[in-house]
């Protein structure tokens, strides 16, 4: 709390060094009606000297912790800080939330995996950001503990906190909005992903799968088990360095093949996820979704999918050497999308230890972490109008 007397002294908000003896403090105001100014300064001076003989100067450390509510009388207003801190552990509407990347290197990344997830709150004529910290894991009663600190524009910090998050349950087809991955499988690994169907359904996980070539009856099954199939070209070649022609051959010589079969095929994903704007223009009306792919993390709404390209991040075993590297990000990526809202591709290919491919157990990490965050699995079908 920013103490009015304090202002005598200093500019600084020394409401955290107040924390133990602001009680005392402000009784000792209300014994009178008339308070001098002296007796504020003296008063004001007293407190600081307790707080520093206590070793209890954050602030100037920047360690400051929320005072407790209780230490205050119940009419004592909070201060603009207090009441921002207060709209953050309620999640409220107010504050927009967003994420940023950094490099994974930085100092200020969460274990490393440079998701920073960020907020901004308004109170009166007053912004604050906030920096949030998600490492909590979820419980068995589907909450989270979730840390923040809170800086005022100038990036002083100002307080810092937790608050337990209830974790909203969008797993389902009812659910208004909600946020979700559109996890995919490249390429021609059809026995393996069948192989996956139980797994995939012990999870309630419905995906999509990229197949190159021609038809095959996998396609079938995979339907049938509430999955969707995109196309991935016949040969899997770099359509950058194809004529017209044989652009053509690659991309639409063999869909027809696949509707008479009764398979819609209204996805496609780009080999090596190189593509150029004419490629998506002319695919377009066969394919209303078409797919990138890459390595950076990135999380799309609904009309942003709905437009007819976006990228997938990959999360095959050859971009993390160690479990631990792959469950940390993991971790980071969905939990950021559970909590700022939308949509996250995520694509692999075997389901294998080879490099472009994940492991069964990396696989199940990622179903368990997506179900414990109740989050919705997407087919690219569900955003096809």
């Amino acid at each position: 709390m920013k103490v009015i007397a304090l202002k005598f002294l200093s500019k600084e908000p020394y409401y955290e060094i107040v924390k133990i003896s602001r009680k005392w403090f402000f009784m000792e105001l209300k014994k009178t009606a008339c308070v001098s100014r002296l007796r504020l300064v003296f008063l004001s001076a007293a407190v600081l000297s307790l707080c520093s003989c206590a070793g209890l100067s954050r602030a100037r450390r920047g360690e400051a912790d929320l005072p407790p509510e209780g230490d205050l009388p119940p009419e004592f207003p909070l201060s603009a800080a207090e009441r921002a801190a207060a709209k953050v552990k309620a999640d409220s509407p107010e504050l927009r939330k967003y994420f940023r990347l950094e490099d994974a290197d930085s100092p200020d990344s969460s274990g490393g995996t440079g998701i920073l997830v960020l907020g901004e709150v308004r109170e009166g004529d007053q912004e604050f950001d906030v920096r949030y910290d998600l490492s909590g894991a979820p419980d068995s009663q589907n909450r989270m503990k979730i840390g923040f600190t809170l800086h005022d524009k100038n990036a002083e910090l100002l307080l810092k906190d937790e608050f337990v998050w209830n974790i909203p349950d969008e797993s389902g087809d009812s659910a208004e909005n909600p946020t979700g991955l559109l996890f995919a499988f490249d390429d021609d690994y059809r026995e393996a992903w069948e192989n996956s169907f139980d797994l995939l359904a012990q999870y309630r996980a419905r995906v999509t799968f990229f197949v190159q070539g021609d038809y095959s009856p996998f396609c079938k099954r995979a339907l049938e088990r509430g999955h969707d199939i995109g196309y991935h070209t016949a040969h899997h070649l770099n359509l950058l360095n194809l004529s017209r022609g044989e652009f053509y051959q690659e991309t639409l010589a063999g869909v027809e093949s696949f509707r008479h079969e009764g398979v819609p095929l209204r996805s496609f994903a780009y080999p090596f996820g190189f593509s150029a704007p004419w490629m998506r223009e002319i695919l377009n009306g066969n394919f209303p979704i078409q797919r990138g792919f890459g390595v950076t993390f990135r999380v799309y709404n609904r009309d942003s999918i709905e437009s007819g390209y976006i990228i997938s991040r990959s999360i095959d075993n050859i971009l993390f050497k160690r479990d631990e590297d792959f469950e940390a990000m993991i971790n980071a990526m969905l939990r950021t999308v559970k909590f700022t809202g939308g949509v996250l591709p995520l694509t692999t290919h075997d389901i294998s230890g080879a490099d472009w491919g994940i492991t069964g157990g990396r696989l199940e990490y990622v179903l368990k972490t997506a179900r414990d965050l109740r989050l919705r699995f997407y087919r690219y079908s569900d955003f096809i109008r």
